[in-house]
């Protein structure tokens, strides 16, 4: 598996969505309160709310990966990401538009926890899928720590959280190339 080129596309879509959905996860109450101007209570219940998003994501994308195949999986996910970020960026001070576009992000999080595996199953097949999806996993851990320096960093540099979309919005830009040139030819289940 890792001496393929598909490998390192996948792992790299999975870090990109790994990314876009932590750092959601991450500024959602931070990001409620200074930007939409909540109370930090409900900042907190949207948090709570936000999660039953992150929850359906995984068998609403499972299904998905299973039904249409990896690549539309992570088509449709980059997809929706951009939407959610730039409905952030035109709505900036909507609490209707915040409660759509992190509803979205926290879904795409809980999403990328099937079209991984499942974009593992149906690239590489069935035989040594554990160990396989093992050695792809990292791409997550590295989506995690990128999105804190990154999302630090918009932040600190521009003073405001309403900039971390910028990059979100580059990486699923980057993922979907990534994607439609190298997840092109077809797969053990594609």
């Amino acid at each position: 598996m890792i001496k393929t080129t598909k490998f390192y596309a996948l792992w790299i879509c999975y870090a990109i969505g790994a990314f876009s959905g932590l750092l959601a996860i991450g500024v959602a109450s931070s990001y409620a309160q200074q930007v939409i101007g909540i109370s930090p209570l409900k900042a907190a219940f949207f948090t709570s709310f936000f999660a039953i998003f992150n929850g359906a994501g995984r068998p609403l994308f499972g299904a998905i990966t299973d039904k249409l195949g990896s690549k539309k999986a992570i088509l449709i996910s980059y997809s929706s990401i951009i939407f959610a970020a730039g409905l952030s960026l035109i709505s900036k001070d909507s609490l209707v538009a915040f409660i759509i576009a992190f509803s979205i992000l926290w879904l795409n999080l809980g999403g990328w926890l099937s079209i991984a595996p499942a974009s593992t199953a149906n690239i590489f097949g069935k035989p040594h899928y554990t160990a396989n999806y093992g050695i792809l996993f990292t791409a997550y851990g590295v989506g995690a720590l990128s999105q804190g320096f990154i999302g630090g960093y918009f932040k600190e540099t521009f003073g405001s959280y309403i900039y971390i979309f910028y990059p979100v919005i580059a990486a699923c830009i980057l993922g979907i190339f990534i994607c439609l040139i190298f997840l092109r030819k077809k797969s053990v289940k594609d």
